[in-house]
């Protein structure tokens, strides 16, 4: 039997720019209606859905994170809310989780010690009617994901929750940028370091911050046009642990995009070589400041994805009479090549053709750099003395930089 792939690569870009301290934008109230009946309405004690109660001395390496996470769907009509259901982005994060717990389909993969899980309740307390959801009315077409998230005149904050209790993840239909031949799935934020424990490719910014004190939507953004069952990988059926099922046979699985963007929203960046200002590198320099990674000269794989796909696409059409490509065609684009030898790609940092089922070793470790010391990640830190952390009470606003990746 033969299976059919379809290509659409990713590009990184990341961004640099500076909070307005003077400018203040808001969105306008006609553009989008938050539903009414999100929630229940009704409280039962609970206004933060994060571990901050844990005793910072308990937090090892062996401590796993609970990471609540909400999803912000915005829709134009109830056609577009009914194909985005509930339970399609709770299939959605179980299918990330499993990405993130390693060896169920790599077993080199290691697990980060994370869960992902549904908020339950919104900011206000209020028990959400289903858990880890948030639909937005949205008066308007497709949104151009660059300028949503490096808007810096508070423009969309409104839109989010706060960073340090959920990882918001906003789901719209990207507009698509007719300057470039590629389709974007994801792009996220990056976090930010501290002095004192420093990650390498990430800014800095001691102390605490809140929403209160920046003027952007800090979080992660999917491209809704791909969250439908149909852009899946076969492999996430009860088959999963089954070596024949196992690899990656979609380029736009929408729960590889989440897991990638993540990775990016907790600190990695792309194994690959690029300049860290939307440019990749035509040499083969490690950038993601992991070792473990094998990284190589991305503008070389390219110009030869491109030429050697379109071959592929040509001869399967002439002679075996299907569109699209093959298994065989899959195992031969996942082959990566550097000075040192070629390799097929497996890690989930990078994309187009890729089996996407491995994290590293330092790959984990930046990560939990990130959830012990940085600002707006949900979870108990380790440089917390207090029984729950201390957050920043005023609404100064930061100037703080703002890097995204895809």
């Amino acid at each position: 039997m033969k299976y059919h792939f379809f290509l659409s690569i990713i590009t990184l870009l990341i961004i640099c720019s500076s909070c307005s301290k003077n400018t203040t934008e808001e969105l306008d109230d006609s553009i989008y209606t938050i539903d009414s009946d999100n929630t229940t309405g009704n409280k039962d004690g609970q206004s933060h859905q994060d571990q901050d109660t844990i005793s910072a001395n308990n937090i090892t390496d062996s401590y796993r994170y609970q990471l609540p996470i909400i999803f912000h769907i915005l829709y134009t009509n109830e056609a577009e809310k009914d194909s985005l259901p509930p339970e399609r982005f709770t299939t959605i994060l179980k299918n990330v989780n499993d990405l993130y717990k390693g060896n169920i389909y790599n077993p080199q993969s290691v697990d980060l010690g994370i869960d992902f899980v549904m908020a339950t309740h919104n900011e206000q307390g209020e028990l959400l009617k289903n858990a880890g959801i948030e639909y937005i009315h949205w008066n308007s077409d497709s949104i151009s994901p660059s300028e949503f998230m490096k808007n810096s005149t508070g423009k969309y904050k409104s839109l989010i929750w706060e960073p340090n209790d959920y990882i918001n993840i906003m789901v719209y239909p990207f507009k698509t940028d007719t300057t470039k031949s590629t389709t974007t799935l994801g792009i996220s934020h990056l976090p930010y370091t501290t002095t004192e424990h420093k990650l390498e490719g990430l800014s800095v910014k001691d102390g605490q911050v809140t929403k209160d004190n920046i003027k952007f939507a800090y979080c992660s953004s999917i491209n809704s046009k791909y969250a439908q069952k149909s852009s899946d990988s076969w492999r996430y059926t009860q088959n999963k642990r089954n070596p024949n099922w196992n690899i990656n046979s979609s380029t736009v699985d929408i729960s590889v995009t989440l897991a990638h963007e993540l990775g990016h929203y907790l600190g990695l960046h792309h194994v690959f070589a690029d300049d860290g200002d939307d440019k990749l590198v035509d040499k083969e320099e490690d950038t993601d400041y992991c070792k473990d990674t094998p990284s190589y000269n991305r503008v070389t794989y390219t110009a030869q994805l491109t030429e050697r796909v379109l071959e592929m696409n040509e001869y399967n059409k002439q002679n075996l009479n299907i569109e699209g490509l093959t298994i065989d065609n899959f195992y031969e684009l996942v082959n990566r090549t550097n000075q040192d030898s070629t390799f097929q790609s497996h890690n989930l940092m990078d994309y187009s053709f890729s089996h996407s089922d491995l994290f590293t070793q330092e790959q984990r470790d930046r990560i939990r750099n990130v959830l012990y010391y940085s600002p707006l990640i949900p979870g108990p830190k380790k440089n917390s003395n207090a029984v729950s952390v201390t957050r920043a009470t005023n609404n100064e606003i930061f100037d703080l930089p703002i890097h995204v990746a895809r």
